[in-house]
């Protein structure tokens, strides 16, 4: 992820954005862990999965 998100900011992105499932537990701690940012909302995506939105300036 860091390598990823390195890659990004190299080609010039200056935000990262992921939608993570609500019970993805594990997925949610490594954002968390990687300092992105939540509104803690659950929206419902396109599977009708309840998700949270994460984002990351880079």
């Amino acid at each position: 992820m860091k390598l990823a998100m390195k890659i990004a900011k190299n080609k010039g992105y200056k935000l990262v954005s992921q939608q993570i499932r609500v019970n993805n537990t594990a997925s949610i701690a490594l954002h968390k862990k990687l300092g992105f940012e939540t509104d803690e909302y659950i929206y419902k995506n396109r599977h009708n999965n309840d998700v949270q939105i994460f984002i990351k300036l880079l």
